[in-house]
């Protein structure tokens, strides 16, 4: 009977979904003021979930649905709620392993603020990027704009918010977000804007 039960124990135990180790116990112990909406218990749950191949949604703290999207062992990303986002990625910093984060709210257009941490959860003062708008502008094509919407465009340029992403190879994209503005002036947005991307290397951001 006694090995009967150990072999069930066994079987059980193996059946289970490993975990992702560094990256879960890093969700898991994020400090309240950097994941205010969801507390230990709601994060274990959501884990539990992700690692079963279940939907990954649990109620936050202000009664809305909070979605883990992906994880594996280097980043993590989360839909706090229907505006904002959270992604956390592990990278080599010039002192060993550092997190950095991203969080972005969806708000007249998508405004990232980014964050450093230490594997402790500890705030690094990390230089990221903070371009002139200018620099995201690029030359439209000739005759494709009139010059009052060029002129409009140009003259609510730095009101709009900077949105940001993490992409392989360590690189960090900026891109201007100008989905709030009317029809004629978000064309002005494709035909003169560009992202800039940044790589992190040597514990510095390089413009690509």
């Amino acid at each position: 009977m006694l090995r009967f039960v150990s072999l069930y124990i066994l079987i059980l135990c193996s059946a289970l979904p490993l975990r992702a180790g560094l990256i879960d116990s890093l969700f898991i112990n994020a400090p309240q003021d950097v994941l205010p909406l969801l507390g230990q218990t709601e994060r274990l749950d959501l884990l539990d979930l992700y690692d079963y191949r279940l939907k990954a949604e649990v109620e936050n703290r202000l009664g809305g649905r909070s979605l883990l999207e992906h994880k594996d062992s280097c980043m993590l990303r989360l839909r706090v709620s229907d505006a904002e986002s959270w992604e956390m990625h592990c990278v080599q910093g010039e002192g060993g392993a550092l997190l950095i984060c991203l969080n972005s709210v969806r708000a007249g257009g998508e405004m990232t603020r980014l964050s450093a941490y230490n594997l402790s959860w500890q705030p690094i003062k990390l230089a990221f990027p903070k371009p002139d708008c200018k620099h995201f502008l690029t030359a439209a094509p000739a005759d494709s704009l009139t010059d009052a919407d060029l002129s409009a465009f140009h003259a609510l340029l730095p009101a709009l918010p900077v949105a940001a992403s993490w992409q392989e190879g360590n690189r960090l994209q900026l891109r201007i977000d100008a989905s709030a503005l009317a029809t004629d002036l978000r064309r002005a947005a494709r035909l003169c804007l560009r992202p800039l991307i940044y790589e992190y290397r040597k514990g510095a951001f390089v413009l690509q």
